[in-house]
């Protein structure tokens, strides 16, 4: 009997994650992650906060010359890093309790699967960038334009996998962009 080593089984994992997207059958079976993966995607999200951390410094930077009330460049990074961590646990926290109130188990196992999904994948795609940036000097708003893009199309896929999974078989339009915007607005 062979077992999937962790190396073996992320890209098994990635491959199912993806087209989970955008095909979700009305009567779904909702394959639990293991432990490796949740840990993995973790990771990534701190990866991603960091990533965000160094483009907003070297952005900040470029823009007012670096003068900031703290002289440790290493420190400034790591304030970012704390707030960004902060606003993805603190919009944990709100979908956490409002999906508890309003929807059903399965419905809000499928939507947190999918939000750690969805910004360790940005983290991932932010990462050549930030690279660039760093090692290439890339321009802060070349950089700065290609995140956004890359954070505006995740939004864009969190509203319409926020409507697939929770408000498909209400038909309450409004209702989603009242959902979507006080979750995914009120944070920032």
């Amino acid at each position: 009997r062979h077992t999937l080593s962790l190396h073996d089984a992320l890209p098994i994992f990635i491959v199912r994650q993806i087209k989970g997207l955008f095909n979700r059958p009305y009567r779904r079976i909702n394959v639990g992650e293991t432990g490796h993966e949740v840990r993995f995607q973790i990771f990534l999200v701190v990866q991603t906060a960091l990533l965000l951390s160094i483009t907003y410094y070297l952005f900040t930077r470029s823009e007012n010359g670096g003068n900031y009330v703290v002289d440790s460049p290493m420190l400034v990074v790591g304030i970012f890093l704390a707030i960004f961590l902060g606003y993805f646990l603190l919009k944990k926290l709100l979908y956490s309790v409002v999906n508890w109130v309003y929807f059903d188990r399965k419905s809000n196992q499928q939507w947190s699967q999918l939000t750690l999904f969805i910004v360790s994948a940005e983290g991932v795609l932010i990462l050549p960038a930030v690279l660039l940036m760093i090692y290439f000097g890339l321009s802060a708003q070349y950089t700065l334009i290609y995140v956004a893009a890359i954070v505006g199309l995740a939004k864009l896929l969190l509203f319409y996998q926020g409507y697939v999974i929770f408000f498909k078989r209400t038909a309450a339009s409004l209702q989603i962009i009242l959902y979507f915007c006080t979750l995914e607005l009120m944070p920032l």
